[in-house]
């Protein structure tokens, strides 16, 4: 018998994001570790929409902003998101909605960037960001 609920799992450059929630019915976690400015805006180019990739070339810290991206796409990804997401650039800062879904994005150690995106409206709590692994 199924559990209720949902958890999600994702590692990037040593460090390890875990979700879970029981009153979840759609969860998505992922993490990036920024990359140097050139290799963010090559990512942009190969996996970003037009309007995306405008706005990683144009921020002020190129790295940050495909990161913040990255993570919000591949989480919705994994929380059930059938289509491409469009515009996650935009939003009012930590949380927004897209596809029925809450995301938050966090960095919750310099360089590291987190998103979660689920169909629970509550705020995430961030249990742990201690030392890498490895």
């Amino acid at each position: 018998m199924p559990l209720p609920g949902a958890v999600s799992l994702a590692h990037a450059g040593g460090w390890v994001a875990a979700a879970a929630d029981p009153t979840a019915g759609a969860l998505g976690v992922d993490i990036e570790v920024h990359a140097t400015a050139a290799a963010a805006l090559a990512g942009a180019d190969l996996v970003l929409a037009a309007h995306e990739r405008h706005v990683v070339a144009e921020a002020p810290d190129p790295a940050a902003a495909f990161a913040r991206l990255w993570t919000r796409r591949e989480a919705c990804f994994k929380a059930g998101a059938t289509e491409s997401p469009y515009d996650l650039a935009a939003g009012p800062g930590l949380e927004d909605t897209a596809f029925g879904l809450h995301l938050w994005t966090l960095e919750p150690v310099p360089g590291v960037v987190l998103s979660l995106a689920t169909d629970v409206p509550d705020e995430p709590v961030l249990v742990s960001a201690e030392t890498r692994l490895g």
